[in-house]
C-alpha cells in the first residue's frame, strides 16, 4: 500500500512511541556500510593468513551461501543491495511496556521494498517447513516469523518479535502523517540528546532512563546499593547517575586511524548523596594522577576514589552481611597497623588519587629467568602525612613478607630475602626470592612464575609505591612527577608492548596450545602468529570517564587506536623492563 508523501518523510523516532526504552539510529546506513567494508582495518584483517583460512572453512560456508543467495534474489552485489534496502535510514527500538523489539528500515523506493517482500519474505514463508503463515492486517501482507512477524509498507520494512507491538507500529505507519505528541521524537529527553550529538558520528544508541527505571522496578542496579565493596568502588557513582539522568546516548565514530564509542549523559554534582561524595569528589572536581612514563609501559588505570570515606559510609552503602564482614576485616587489618582504625587512620592516610601501572620486564641482567615472563605491576598512592605513615607502612610490608615466608616453607616455595636502599629523598624496602637450588643430577626444571616478582615498597616525599618488582618501583621514583589530570577514570593499554609480551612468551604459548588443544607445533605456532598479527593492527586502547560540570554532562569514551596502514607495531625485539 503506498503511503502519502508526507508520511514517507517520517523517521523511526517519529513512529516509535514515547515508551521506547532503547533506540538505535543509523541515519545514513550506506555510508556506514561503505566505511566499514572499505576500512583499512578490514583489508588488513583479510591479509592475515589465519583469518583467510578461517573464512574459507566449512563452518563459514552457510554464511557465504546465504550471501550469494541474497545477491541472486535482489540481482545486485550484497553491499549494493544492503545499501539500497537501507538507503534512507535504519532504526531498532525496544518498548518498555512489553520489552518488544522492532526493526524499521526505510529503503530507496517502494518498488525495491516490494521486491524484498516478494523475493525474501515470501521465500521465508514458503521454506518454513510448512509452518510459515501469511496474514493480513489492514490489507497489508504480514509474514509470521517464529517470533513476531514482518511487513513492508511503502518504503518501510518492519520486523518485530511480538505481534501486538507489530500491530501498534503498523497502525502508526499507516495513519501517521507527521510526528505527534506520542512520538519518541517529541520527547524532551530525545530532543536534548539529539542536540548534543556529534555530527561526524555514524550511529547512535539512545537510552530513555525513565522508561528503563519504570520497567526495571526494584532491581538492584536502581537501589543505590552495591552488591559488594568492589562493585561500589568501580561503579557506585555511576549507579547514582543512572538513578537521576533522563537519558544516555552512545555514539559510534569511525575513522581510518581509530574506532570510538562516546557516551554522554546529563549530570549534576548535586545528584551525589553525602554517602557517595567520595566517588567524584567535592563538586565532582576529582582528578587522577598523571602516569609515570617508565620504559616498557604496558598500561595504566588511574581513578579518583576516596576509599576511606567509602569505607566509613559502609552502613549507608551495603547490607548488614557485608557490613559485618567489613567490620571483621577492619579489626584484623587494624591489628596489622598497630591498632590504628583501618577506615579512618589507615585508609584516611592516603590521598584519593589512585594509579595502577603495568610494564614489561627486562630479564637481560637477571640470573633466574622465569619460564613464563609476566609484566610488572605497581600501585602508586600519595600520603597525607608521610612522616607518620612511612614507619607504619614499612612495618606492615615487612610483616607481610615474613608471613609469606612462613607459608612458603609449608608450601615448599623459595624464601624471600629482605633488603633496603636509602637515598637523600627516597627509600626502597625490597624482597627477592632466593635462587632455586641446582639439582645434583639431571637438568634443572623451568623456573616458576614466582621469579617474576621481587615485591617492593618505595617512598619518596608524599609518594608511596607498592610494586611487584624492585626495578619498576625504582623507576617510578626516578621519573619526574607531572600534574594530575581532570578526570574520574583514565585507562590506557599500549598494543606494541602487549605484542612484545606475546613474543617473550611465544614458545611457552605454543607448548601450552599443543598440550591443551592437541595441536601440532605448526598449528600452535600459526595460532600464536595470528594473535601477534591482530595485536600489530592496533596502537592501543583508551577509556576515560569525565564529569563536565560546566556542560552538565558525564562523558565516557572508549577508543581503539589503530596502527597506520603503512606501519605495524612490532611484536618481537629486545627485552624492555626489569625485575
Amino acid at each position: 500500500m503506498p503511503l502519502p508523501a508526507v508520511a514517507q518523510e517520517l523517521t523511526g523516532p517519529d513512529i516509535f512511541p514515547q515508551t521506547t526504552a532503547i533506540c538505535v539510529e543509523v541515519t545514513d546506513p550506506p555510508a556506514l556500510l561503505a566505511a566499514l567494508v572499505r576500512h583499512p582495518l578490514v583489508e588488513r584483517l583479510q591479509n592475515i593468513d589465519g583469518i583467510r583460512k578461517a573464512m574459507s572453512s566449512p563452518e563459514m560456508q552457510p554464511l557465504l551461501t546465504g550471501r550469494n543467495f541474497f545477491q541472486l534474489q535482489l540481482g545486485m552485489p550484497w553491499l549494493e543491495a544492503l545499501q539500497a534496502v537501507s538507503a534512507k535510514g535504519l532504526w531498532i527500538a525496544v518498548d518498555s511496556r512489553d520489552q518488544s523489539a522492532a526493526l524499521l528500515i526505510r529503503g530507496r523506493d517502494e518498488q525495491l521494498m516490494q521486491d524484498v517482500r516478494l523475493k525474501l519474505l515470501e521465500l521465508t514463508r514458503l521454506t518454513a517447513g510448512g509452518n510459515g503463515k501469511l496474514d493480513t492486517y489492514r490489507d497489508i501482507p504480514v509474514y509470521r516469523l517464529p517470533q513476531g512477524g514482518a511487513a513492508v509498507v511503502g518504503q518501510w520494512l518492519l520486523v518485530v518479535n511480538k505481534n501486538e507491538a507489530g500491530r501498534r507500529l503498523l497502525d502508526r505507519l499507516l495513519d501517521l502523517q507527521s510526528a505527534d505528541d506520542q512520538s519518541l521524537s517529541a520527547l524532551p529527553a530525545w530532543q536534548q540528546s539529539r542536540a548534543s550529538r556529534q555530527p561526524q558520528a555514524a550511529a547512535w544508541l539512545w537510552a530513555g532512563m525513565q522508561a528503563i527505571r519504570d520497567a526495571a522496578g526494584n532491581r538492584a542496579v536502581f537501589q543505590n546499593r552495591a552488591e559488594n565493596p568492589g562493585v561500589e568502588l568501580l561503579f557506585g557513582g555511576l549507579q547514582t547517575v543512572l538513578n537521576h539522568t533522563d537519558w544516555m546516548q552512545t555514539e559510534l565514530l569511525v575513522a581510518d586511524s581509530s574506532l570510538r564509542l562516546a557516551l554522554t549523559a546529563p549530570f549534576s554534582a548535586d545528584w551525589m548523596p553525602e554517602s557517595r561524595q567520595w566517588y567524584f569528589g567535592p563538586d565532582a572536581a576529582g582528578q587522577v594522577p598523571a602516569v609515570p612514563q617508565v620504559a616498557g609501559l604496558l598500561g595504566s588505570i588511574g581513578m579518583y576514589r576516596n576509599v576511606s570515606e567509602m569505607w566509613q559510609r559502609a552502613g549507608d552503602l551495603f547490607d548488614a552481611d557485608i557490613n559485618d564482614r567489613m567490620a571483621e576485616a577492619e579489626s584484623n587489618l587494624g591489628t596489622v597497623f598497630g591498632g590504628r582504625d583501618f577506615g579512618d587512620e589507615v585508609l584516611g592516610a592516603f590521598g584519593p588519587e589512585l594509579l595502577l601501572v603495568a610494564a614489561r620486564q627486562d630479564f637481560s641482567a637477571v640470573q633466574t629467568v622465569p619460564a613464563i615472563q609476566l609484566p610488572a605491576f605497581a600501585l602508586v598512592l600519595s600520603l597525607k602525612d608521610a612522616e607518620t605513615m612511612r614507619p607504619e607502612l614499612r612495618r606492615a610490608f615487612q610483616s607481610a613478607i615474613g608471613f609469606f615466608n612462613i607459608t612458603g616453607i609449608q608450601e615448599g616455595r623459595p624464601q624471600l630475602d629482605m633488603d633496603m636502599q636509602k637515598s637523600a629523598d627516597s627509600e626502597l624496602i625490597i624482597s627477592r626470592y632466593l635462587p632455586p637450588r641446582k639439582p645434583a643430577t639431571g637438568e634443572a626444571p623451568p623456573n616458576p612464575l614466582i621469579y617474576n616478582f621481587s615485591p617492593t615498597a618505595a617512598f619518596q616525599g608524599d609518594q608511596f609505591v607498592l610494586a611487584s618488582t624492585e626495578q619498576l618501583a625504582a623507576e617510578i621514583l626516578r621519573v619526574p612527577r607531572q600534574p594530575a589530570v581532570a578526570a574520574n577514570v583514565v585507562m590506557d593499554v599500549k598494543a606494541d608492548v602487549a605484542g612484545q609480551l606475546v613474543a617473550d612468551n611465544q614458545q611457552s604459548m605454543v607448548s601450552q596450545n599443543m598440550l591443551t588443544k592437541g595441536q601440532t607445533r605448526e598449528e600452535a605456532e600459526a595460532e600464536v602468529l595470528v594473535l601477534q598479527q591482530l595485536i600489530g593492527l592496533m596502537q592501543g586502547l583508551t577509556f576515560q570517564v569525565r564529569p563536565d560540570t560546566a556542560a552538565k554532562q558525564l562523558q565516557m569514551e572508549l577508543e581503539l587506536r589503530l596502527t597506520p596502514a603503512d606501519g605495524q607495531n612490532g611484536v618481537a625485539g629486545e627485552s624492555g623492563r626489569g625485575n
